[in-house]
């Protein structure tokens, strides 16, 4: 779910495209303006951040549930 949302294989340039502008309060032409691999790393890192909450967040529950 988690690389589905941040660039997994299934996902389309304008859900990534929106989901970064959302995130960094970009409109279309600043996205445009940044280089792929600049996106690229973004798109990772966030992948990066949604798995490490996920981890935490099942941690949390199994050790209160």
């Amino acid at each position: 779910m988690i690389s589905l949302l941040y660039g997994g294989s299934g996902t389309s340039e304008s859900y990534k495209r929106y989901i970064i502008c959302k995130e960094f309060g970009w409109d279309y032409h600043t996205y445009m303006n940044q280089p792929v691999k600049f996106i690229e790393e973004i798109l990772i890192i966030m992948n990066q951040e949604a798995q490490k909450n996920q981890s935490e967040t099942e941690r949390a529950q199994k050790k209160h549930g």
